[in-house]
């Protein structure tokens, strides 16, 4: 039997991203999917600030430019066509990219599958089927049947990771019970290339939400690429695919009367769902993206979530895996994920129902709500966090000092020593890291080393802070020291004098 440190069912966004920062680590991983190529739909099509900083993380951000557009403003449309609302996203950069993207997902999963070959570590195996999972407590395995010759093989590993969508065979070995959100909503989804550039002129440039009997989401995709969602009218809920498919000219008339200027690339009916499981993990069987959560894709934070999955997971995974703390910080990431999933879907229901409501009172809030955020920064921004939520960890892999402890930490730029500019994650790395305005005694950073294998940095000594941001957000936060976990929120922070105590809370999470 063939084993690997890691293994991973399921190659898509979420199961390519964690391959690759387990990869980094130092870790061996085999992946495994059916399919012999990249899913060649788009389906993901947003990527936040977050997402960004965590693919910047794992060096392919540069590598991504090419299939990534920045995403600016949208609007609210009425039946009658009149604007009802509109919103611009901030241009503030606090994580270091902007507040929203667009890109194309079949290239940015190439981008991920041609980094696999860059360095050893990452084995994939395409055109293969997991069909059985083996749940020992000391090392799992899974049964891999050969899709092109039919042949099977066992495979072991010290984990294995469940990254294989919503019909998810790694999630049945857990059987874990759902968390249902109540929604369930029937929706059209059309995926088109304008074939001509010339053509452009003729749909929108910007996002935009058609509110009415048919609510309708449209969003300009990267290039020629465009996406239109329309939520299937009442009397064409019977029909089939094929049925529906021969109306296209009628559902896409208000955006474009001559379909014949474009490619139609995707054209399915597909059920949009609410429901986390209320478990990811059962001993070493873990699950991550699509396979642990579905939410409408309303606020684009399903794959987003799916990505905080891997980076949550993936440092917890390193430490127990070279011994320095015990299988229970593990415990930690169904702590921590799920209360941050269930508060995301709930956000991206609201976003579907304001676009969804038809009832007078409904509407009249919608109006309302537009109208104040065209005038006030604050509702601006609490409609903002409400619809894709940054909530803070309130339990898990954290101290209890400070009320910084579980927020995502800042990320502006930063000097080193040799003046050379870069984004703040560049320098420090993914470990965990002391950032202090002081000078820690030397004793106590070779035991913070010793136990977690972290690097501490001191303001004006190991780097420049020329922005003064770092200075501006301790200042605030009245502290003088603080640890960063490799997902970048805090684990804790501190006056000076503070050290010792929130270092011992630290501590405790290791062997």
């Amino acid at each position: 039997m063939k084993s690997y440190d890691i293994l991973i069912v399921g190659c898509g966004p979420v199961g390519a991203c964690l391959a690759l920062q387990m990869r980094d680590y130092g870790y061996t991983i085999g992946i495994f999917d059916r399919e012999t190529d990249v899913y060649h739909h788009p389906r993901a099509m947003l990527l936040d600030d977050e997402g960004a900083r965590t693919y910047q993380n794992m060096g392919i951000w540069g590598d991504m430019q090419y299939c990534v557009t920045t995403f600016r403003s949208g609007q609210t449309i009425a039946p009658n066509g009149k604007v009802i609302g509109g919103i611009i996203f901030p241009v503030e950069k606090p994580y270091g990219h902007s507040y929203h993207y667009i890109f194309y997902q079949p290239e940015l999963e190439k981008v991920m599958r041609a980094n696999f070959s860059k360095k050893e570590g990452i084995d994939l195996y395409i055109g293969h089927e997991v069909t059985e999972v083996k749940a020992d407590v000391e090392q799992p395995s899974i049964v891999v049947k050969n899709l092109a010759d039919g042949s099977t093989q066992e495979y072991g590993g010290k984990y294995v990771i469940g990254c294989d969508g919503a019909r998810s065979l790694v999630k049945k070995s857990i059987n874990p019970g759902r968390i249902d959100q109540e929604y369930s909503q029937d929706w059209y989804v059309i995926d088109a290339f304008i074939k001509d550039v010339k053509d452009v002129p003729l749909l929108p440039t910007e996002f935009q939400a058609f509110t009415g009997d048919q609510p309708v989401t449209y969003v300009p995709g990267v290039g020629l690429h465009r996406r239109l969602d329309f939520r299937i009218k009442p009397a064409d809920m019977k029909l089939s695919n094929e049925e529906l498919r021969a109306k296209l000219p009628d559902y896409l008339s208000y955006y474009i009367k001559d379909i014949d200027k474009l490619e139609i690339i995707r054209a399915d009916r597909y059920t949009y769902r609410a429901s986390t499981a209320d478990t990811w993990r059962k001993e070493r069987i873990i699950l991550a993206g699509d396979s642990a959560h579905l939410m409408p894709p309303f606020a684009g934070q399903g794959m987003q979530s799916g990505i905080r999955d891997t980076h949550n997971l993936a440092f917890k995974l390193d430490l127990v895996l070279k011994g320095k703390a015990g299988d229970q910080l593990l415990n930690t990431y169904d702590q921590e994920r799920i209360p941050h999933v269930v508060a995301t879907t709930k956000g991206s229901i609201f976003s579907g129902r304001m676009n969804e409501a038809q009832d007078i009172v409904s509407t009249v809030m919608r109006r309302v709500l537009f109208t104040l955020v065209n005038y006030s920064d604050f509702v601006k921004r609490k409609m903002l966090e409400n619809m894709e939520p940054k909530i803070p960890f309130t339990k898990g892999f954290l101290g209890s000092n400070h009320k910084a402890a579980g927020t995502m930490f800042i990320q502006p730029k930063v000097k080193n020593l040799a003046g050379k500019e870069m984004l703040m994650d560049d320098l420090f790395g993914n470990q965990l890291t002391i950032l202090t305005n002081f000078a820690f005694p030397q004793s106590t950073i070779a035991t913070f080393h010793k136990k977690t294998l972290g690097k501490t940095f001191t303001l004006k000594y190991e780097f420049i802070d020329h922005t003064h941001d770092l200075r501006v957000w301790m200042k605030k936060n009245k502290v003088d020291f603080v640890i960063l976990r490799p997902d970048h929120y805090v684990f804790d922070a501190g006056r000076k004098g503070q050290e010792d105590k929130v270092l011992n809370q630290l501590y405790s999470f290791f062997n």
